[in-house]
């Protein structure tokens, strides 16, 4: 019997978006090349390329990995509300926080690194129906809470795509300030006050209680 080869004996595709993630984080992604990642993985640049066919298309795989784990954060993070709306807003908005502040350096590559917005660009350019903004959860999310909000007596008359985009916008831009240690955050702990942004924004949802 022919024994597998090294390559076809490991998860390349898992391990590869792990080591990516690691490597960019480490030393930015200009910094490493698609044979540094493959060097890190254990296999062959060809059986690299035969998931990914550039780095572009492994930033979107670790951009997709980043947004999938802080949906599943603060999905595990709303269900300790039960069927309290106003609770889970707000736990989830502190969840987002925590992941944000926990991985500042994939949080910043999910958001400002330009890579993979131009995979995912060319992925519809080239009429690919299966290209998807992972990202995009993420606030489908953030609008099914403020739905049931919006059901529970908070926030009605709202349109409640705006509402969830100027809550994302709050809490994100919270976080970023926190990331870059602008405004107070030089004396604050940054968690602290970026939850005291939560806190804010429901305290204004709050004041919409019928």
């Amino acid at each position: 019997m022919v024994r597998p080869r090294k390559d076809e004996r490991i998860d390349i595709k898992t391990r590869a978006v792990e080591s990516a993630a690691r490597l960019f984080v480490e030393r930015g992604t200009d910094a490493v090349t698609m044979q540094d990642i493959a060097a890190e993985v254990g296999c062959r640049a060809p059986a690299l390329y035969r998931y990914f066919p550039n780095k572009e298309a492994l930033l979107l795989a670790v951009h997709d990995d980043g947004f999938r784990r802080l949906y599943a954060h603060k999905a595990a993070a709303g269900r300790t509300a039960g069927d309290d709306a106003y609770e889970r807003l707000r736990l989830g908005g502190l969840a987002y926080v925590r992941f944000a502040l926990e991985n500042p350096n994939l949080y910043e590559l999910m958001f400002i690194e330009r890579g993979p917005f131009l995979r995912l660009n060319a992925l519809r350019a080239a009429g690919n129906a299966e290209a998807e903004d992972i990202g995009q959860r993420s606030l489908e999310f953030l609008k099914t809470s403020i739905l049931a909000c919006q059901k529970s007596g908070y926030l009605e008359g709202l349109d409640p795509d705006a509402a969830a985009f100027t809550f994302w916008s709050v809490v994100h831009g919270a976080v970023s300030l926190a990331l870059r240690r602008r405004g107070p955050f030089h004396a604050v702990e940054p968690e602290r006050i970026v939850a005291q942004a939560v806190e804010t924004m429901m305290a204004l949802v709050a004041r919409t209680s019928r």
